[in-house]
């Protein structure tokens, strides 16, 4: 019951944030604005997404913790719908808030529905509660002229053509050690998505020799372009060896 009690809430208190953003949505354009702003100017011309946004699945699992969500979706399947449309209308209504083609050309949708080789949750589920917040999601985006790109790590075949059918114009990260592969991906989807990502990280990036770093990269542009923006599978941090790094970034630029 206490994680109903919270449940309900947190889905209170999104509800009222949402009344806020519709209530004075210049108010808060103006204060995202700002923000976005003053981070753009210390990260110069980079191509900063203007925000991220989901549906509220991972902010919910992340807040009860995997387990207690499970029971809470098993026996009160109902507060976890709740939380998730709470979410997606917040997001929505931020979206016609803040969306400025002039600052930003794409955004971050996200779910986290996968990991090695499957996904976390069932297509079934996935169809009924995620995929179609998802797509409300990616139509109010689309309105304002902004590609989507979405993120998932894991594996994500047995669900890529719903990724299509929901309006995802990008996927990212393309975790290779979970499954994916950017030739299949690319030879699936065509040109319907542009893909980033797709260099391995956590056993490449992190342990590889820079001149097999350069091999991937090199066939990673072959596979996956046109339409690929190379990067690692997830942050680069300092388990990646640095003349590895430098590897990945020589040759995303000088390629042609």
């Amino acid at each position: 019951w206490g994680a109903s009690d919270f449940l309900q809430e947190w889905t209170a208190d999104r509800q009222a944030k949402t009344k806020e953003i519709t209530a004075n949505p210049l108010a808060h354009r103006e204060r995202f604005h700002r923000h976005f702003l003053e981070i753009q100017g210390r990260i110069g011309d980079t191509v900063n997404l203007l925000t991220q946004h989901g549906v509220g699945l991972d902010s919910v699992r992340h807040l009860l913790g995997f387990e207690l969500f499970a029971y809470v979706q098993v026996d009160q399947p109902g507060l976890i719908s709740a939380a998730l449309e709470a979410m997606t209308e917040h997001n929505i209504a931020e979206c016609h808030a803040i969306a400025d083609l002039e600052l930003s050309p794409a955004v971050l949708t996200y779910s986290d529905i996968a990991y090695k080789q499957r996904l976390l949750h069932s297509p079934t589920y996935l169809r009924s509660e995620i995929f179609p917040r998802l797509k409300r999601l990616h139509d109010a985006w689309h309105e304002h002229g902004f590609k989507c790109l979405f993120h998932s790590d894991g594996y994500l075949m047995d669900v890529l053509d719903d990724l299509l059918d929901i309006g995802c114009d990008g996927l990212n990260p393309l975790e290779t050690v979970a499954g994916m592969d950017l030739r299949v991906v690319r030879e699936k989807c065509g040109q319907q998505l542009f893909l980033a990502g797709g260099i391995d990280m956590s056993q490449l990036l992190a342990n590889g020799t820079p001149e097999e770093v350069r091999a991937v990269c090199e066939q990673a542009i072959r596979d996956a372009s046109p339409g690929y923006l190379m990067g690692s599978t997830t942050e680069s941090d300092n388990s990646c060896a640095l003349e590895n790094l430098l590897v990945m970034y020589d040759v995303a630029m000088t390629s042609r």
